[in-house]
């Protein structure tokens, strides 16, 4: 396990994810700062949004967690007129928040929040939906809903029942409703105050940054991160967070080159076209199957899906043509690629009834394909 501030490329294990696409609980992620045990601030109050930015900007980044507190309880940041008042904001903060710069997750959000005060909002919803169930479990009802279509509260309690069976009450479910219903607001899902309908945000370089960084660390890799819970809260596409990421990357908040290399990495080791090892020389039933080369092939075979991929820090110059000479008779179903290959075709399986003999090097075949020769 490893933590890094700079460019995403954190990396948390786990062992699977909820039907919401949230990890299931893991040692590691609960350190990073994630929450998984029943309960939440949501039962009392909403993400807290304009407490947390009074907090951010009365204590200085890199204080420790007791300056957080001493602010909220001796000094009273957020202005509260009684102790019980200032103790209970303390908990709740600390609930959705950590406010423990230790914390990894609060840590991002502190970073982030100094380079954009402004995508407060998105950061904190992402936090708070991090931390708190019961905001995860309204969760549904805002992602399947339309542009501009009406969230009733109903429809919220009757989501933290689905995920909570029999845990609340229905005057805590509708209480609980109500809260995330704010919360939803103050993160620019929802928009109204009676009324509440859909609404699409905005996502910002530092909001896409924490979400990319989030879902790495949450153990989604390669492609999947651009898909990853985080993402999709951000009302963003595959297609979109990816559009997104790189405006973050030219903006220096994050390297998606080692994002991408990661991504590129999975499809060598999956071994798919176009990033197959590829031997001439060998029968269809002996050519790899994933990443599995064989050291006596040579560079020129070995070193193909790396160049394919231009992830080499030289490009090379090898061609992987035809080479000169011809093959002898050879059977069609294990060597069809003598047997009249055009050049182009995928998975070629021979034609005709003469073999060409023609050494053809650039030939590729997925897996399954291999794996049919093998039988």
């Amino acid at each position: 396990m490893r933590y890094n501030f700079g460019p995403v490329t954190t990396v948390i294990s786990n062992s699977g994810w909820t039907p919401l696409g949230f990890p299931v609980a893991s040692p590691a992620l609960e350190e990073f700062g994630l929450k998984f045990t029943a309960g939440g601030a949501h039962i009392s109050r909403t993400m807290m949004l304009t407490e947390l930015e009074s907090v951010l900007v009365t204590v200085p980044s890199g204080s420790s967690a007791s300056d957080y507190r001493d602010a909220i309880l001796a000094r009273n940041a957020l202005a509260k007129t009684t102790e019980s008042t200032r103790q209970k904001s303390f908990r709740h903060l600390r609930e959705l928040y950590a406010l423990d710069e230790s914390v990894p997750i609060f840590a991002l959000l502190r970073k982030l929040n100094t380079v954009d005060p402004k995508s407060l909002p998105l950061l904190a919803g992402q936090v708070a939906w991090a931390r708190d169930p019961l905001f995860r479990a309204t969760t549904a009802p805002i992602l399947d809903a339309t542009e501009g279509a009406r969230v009733d509260p109903a429809g919220l309690a009757q989501a933290v029942e689905a995920v909570f069976p029999n845990h609340y009450s229905g005057l805590s479910c509708n209480k609980i409703a109500r809260n995330a219903a704010s919360s939803w607001t103050q993160s620019g899902h929802l928009a109204g105050r009676a009324n509440k309908t859909r609404s699409r945000v905005k996502p910002t370089p530092v909001a896409i940054t924490l979400a990319m960084f989030l879902g790495q660390a949450a153990g989604f890799h390669g492609p999947a991160v651009f898909s990853n819970p985080w993402c999709r809260l951000l009302d963003l596409t595959a297609d979109q967070a990816r559009t997104r990421a790189r405006d973050a990357h030219r903006a220096g908040l994050l390297n998606l080159r080692a994002v991408e290399l990661q991504a590129t990495l999975k499809l060598i080791l999956e071994g798919e076209p176009p990033y197959d090892l590829f031997v001439r020389w060998k029968p269809l039933s002996q050519q790899a199957i994933g990443w599995q080369p064989d050291l006596n092939d040579g560079v020129r075979m070995n070193i193909r899906p790396f160049a394919t991929a231009d992830i080499l820090r030289k490009r090379v110059k090898i061609k992987w043509d035809k080479d000169r000479g011809k093959e002898p008779q050879r059977d069609k179903a294990e060597y069809p690629r003598f047997w009249g290959w055009d050049e182009e075709k995928q998975d070629f399986a021979g034609v005709g009834s003469e073999p060409d003999g023609n050494r053809w090097n650039d030939c590729h075949y997925a897996g399954e394909f291999k794996q049919r020769a093998r039988k």
